[in-house]
């Protein structure tokens, strides 16, 4: 049996599996755009961490939640404040902990949402958090304005590295 070769139809079948492949490379990532939404089920909550990959500007982050002992909801970035800009500075869970990849420190869940600073992971603002029946709502704006903790050293600009004062935990203003 012979076969003609088509070079024209060989790269067009080349480029879709390529891109199938870059497709399937970024299930479950949301790509949150100006005006749109990251929409968590609050019954998807568990005493296990769930990660939310989003892409807010061209920038990968994730959201956590998780259900503390006492029963109540967490949520925060899965990054801190200290090991923001290594590219490491997040977390896996081990009982009731999370712990830091880059420095293996470990944070109670009951403390999440809670204690902030240090290799506490940030914090979303309660105030920046809505609650619309059994779905929890974090908008663009919200997440567009964090994007620094998820910039390592390298993507940082001079006016997003965090000042010694976020670094170490210091009082907010």
């Amino acid at each position: 049996m012979n076969r003609v070769k088509h070079p024209a139809a060989t790269f067009l079948l080349f480029k879709a599996i390529i891109l199938i492949l870059l497709s399937s490379c970024s299930k479950g990532n949301t790509v949150i755009e100006e005006g749109r939404f990251l929409k968590i089920n609050i019954a998807e909550i568990t005493e296990t961490v769930k990660f939310y990959h989003v892409i807010v500007d061209g920038i990968n982050m994730e959201v956590i939640t998780v259900k503390a002992p006492d029963g109540t909801s967490r949520i925060a970035y899965n990054t801190c404040e200290r090991c923001c800009g290594t590219g490491e500075g997040f977390f896996a869970q081990e009982e009731n902990d999370l712990i830091c990849q880059h420095c293996q420190m470990r944070i109670r869940i009951d403390s999440i949402g809670i204690t902030s600073g240090g290799c506490q992971p940030v914090s979303i603002p309660e105030d920046e958090i809505q609650i619309k029946d059994d779905t929890i709502i974090i908008s663009y704006n919200t997440l567009s304005a964090d994007i620094q903790w998820f910039l390592s050293n390298d993507q940082l600009s001079g006016d997003q590295i965090p000042d010694d004062d976020q670094i170490s935990g210091g009082d907010p203003e």
